[in-house]
């Protein structure tokens, strides 16, 4: 498999390099998230969540959204839609091929 490269970031098997070379250990996550208030109408999409570190801002639009007085662990995590070719470049590591 070709390395795969999104905004800079090399995307491995268990982590993201950062273009400045720092490694963030994550873990990819494939399916259908709900898109509308009233949890009608799902998409497919691949959420990519941090363990331990920050995400790479490069990637896009990272998002933590846990509270630091109520949660425990704070993570970042970044979601690409299906039909946007970033979805298509991490398919094959969201289905761990």
């Amino acid at each position: 498999m070709n390395p795969i490269t999104l905004n800079g970031c090399r995307m491995l098997k268990h982590g993201v390099k950062s273009p400045t070379g720092q490694y963030t250990p994550c873990w990819y996550s494939l399916g259908q998230i709900y898109t509308t208030p009233s949890h009608t109408e799902t998409r497919e999409a691949i959420t990519i969540y941090a363990r331990r570190k920050d995400l790479p801002r490069d990637l896009g639009n990272v998002q933590n959204d846990s509270d630091m007085q109520t949660d425990y662990f704070e993570n970042d995590r970044v979601r690409f839609w299906s039909g946007t070719p970033e979805f298509n470049l991490l398919l094959p590591l969201a289905k761990k091929l």
